[in-house]
């Protein structure tokens, strides 16, 4: 075996793959990742299309460090979308701890005792000024009261029961975490709860209930979930969102100040029939088109995403897919690329790597199809230039040796007799 012209070659071309692998997603997974996403990003940014004027992005522009303040814009931005006729609010604010303030709880404190009692005038403005700390009841009952709020559950962290029970429903952002280089490209539309149940994302619920002719119609839990999930143009409820222009280009994301929404400076009609994003998330997100993207923004264009039918699958054999194109190019560089020409053997190994670029590309942009090629398509120039480099020794030459038999000497022939 050993002996075989095309067993170097092959060996080499091998060599470099398992090398390759072993350092790309091994030892330097992030490597790995950049690769991979590097065509996604490249489609992404090249389509760059405008965001769909459905979703509104409302911003909170810092308001985060102050709980009870947020919450208060909060309840007055709930109100004022309800009555403008928004088809979907989405809290994206964790809700998870009360926000009752030092100065609530010491009010609360003196109208229970027996000092507050006493006085009646006094307890009625105690009484007003509760009223008028606790931003949390105000929140509460503006959810209740628009009846098409969604809020926000983050991995392992429920919102409080009091919201929960006053929403139409929660979904889970993010539903999976980045890549290896901390990029976000990928998302589910539902995941599961503690208790083994199915919760939609954030976004997928976002856009189920803009969908249904009523809030309460709206397809977000057990088996009506599931069957919407799997009516969508996605691979196990794997889909990969289009993240376009942002809200500080010309045509990106829709954004206004929560703070305006919430003080009504702004007019109702703008926001009738949209899904409006309310509130910054958790920390920035490095998606596909650039670092840095707030995660109020990353919600918005999801949630776009999947109005406008513009994500992509990843197909669940689109590994599979990969590992193929690596055994096609050692199959190449071992059995081919060692009988041409230097030319002809680069020539056709740039052809076939030019090739898997194109098809990834091409399935991207015409048939929203993730096929992460762009890593085999790096290993058929290098393993070409292993196999081809490789020298293939001699034709070995066996001899058969066979033992010294020793033959018998000849009879010598009897003298003949003597003529007369």
């Amino acid at each position: 075996m050993y002996a075989h012209p095309l067993f170097r070659p092959v060996a080499a071309a091998v060599a470099v793959v398992v090398l390759a692998v072993a350092l790309a997603y091994g030892l330097m997974p992030p490597v790995g990742a950049g690769i991979d996403g590097a065509m996604l990003a490249l489609v992404q940014r090249a389509e760059n299309a405008p965001a769909a004027a459905r979703v509104v992005w409302a911003s909170a522009e810092g308001n985060a460090t102050d709980a009870g303040r947020l919450r208060a814009e909060l309840a007055r931005a709930v109100d004022f979308l309800g009555k403008a006729g928004a088809r979907a609010i989405v809290l994206d604010v964790p809700l998870t701890e009360p926000s009752d303030s030092a100065d609530l709880a010491r009010v609360r404190s003196f109208l229970e005792g027996t000092e507050g009692s006493a006085d009646a005038a006094m307890r009625a403005r105690l009484t007003a000024w509760v009223a008028e700390l606790d931003h949390d009841s105000e929140l509460e009952r503006a959810i209740r009261a628009a009846g098409n709020v969604l809020l926000l559950a983050t991995p392992g962290s429920a919102p409080l029961d009091r919201f929960a029970a006053a929403a139409r429903g929660i979904g889970v952002d993010p539903t999976a975490p980045p890549d290896a280089d901390g990029v976000s490209r990928r998302d589910r539309l539902t995941t599961a709860d503690a208790a083994g149940g199915a919760v939609p994302s954030l976004a997928f619920a976002a856009r189920l209930l803009a969908a249904a002719p009523n809030p309460a119609a709206a397809p977000l839990a057990d088996g009506p979930l599931l069957a919407a999930a799997a009516a969508m143009r996605a691979s196990g409820g794997r889909w990969v969102p289009h993240y376009g222009r942002r809200a500080s280009e010309q045509g990106g994301t829709t954004r206004v100040a929560l703070r305006e929404l919430a003080a009504g400076k702004l007019p109702a009609a703008r926001f009738a029939q949209q899904i409006v994003v309310l509130g910054d998330g958790g920390a920035p997100l490095a998606v596909a088109t650039g670092p840095g993207l707030a995660a109020g923004e990353a919600l918005a264009q999801r949630i776009d995403s999947l109005e406008t039918d513009s994500y992509a699958v990843l197909p669940r054999l689109a590994r599979l897919a990969g590992v193929l194109a690596c055994l096609a190019s050692i199959a190449y560089a071992g059995a081919l690329a060692p009988r041409l020409g230097a030319g002809a053997a680069f020539g056709f190994a740039l052809l076939g790597a030019i090739g898997l670029v194109v098809l990834e590309l091409v399935l991207l942009a015409e048939a929203r199809l993730w096929l992460p090629l762009s890593f085999a398509a790096l290993l058929v120039p290098l393993t070409t230039l292993a196999a081809w480099l490789m020298p293939v020794p001699a034709e070995r030459v066996t001899t058969r040796t066979e033992p010294i038999v020793q033959r018998p000497a000849p009879r010598p022939r009897p003298a003949a007799a003597p003529r007369a």
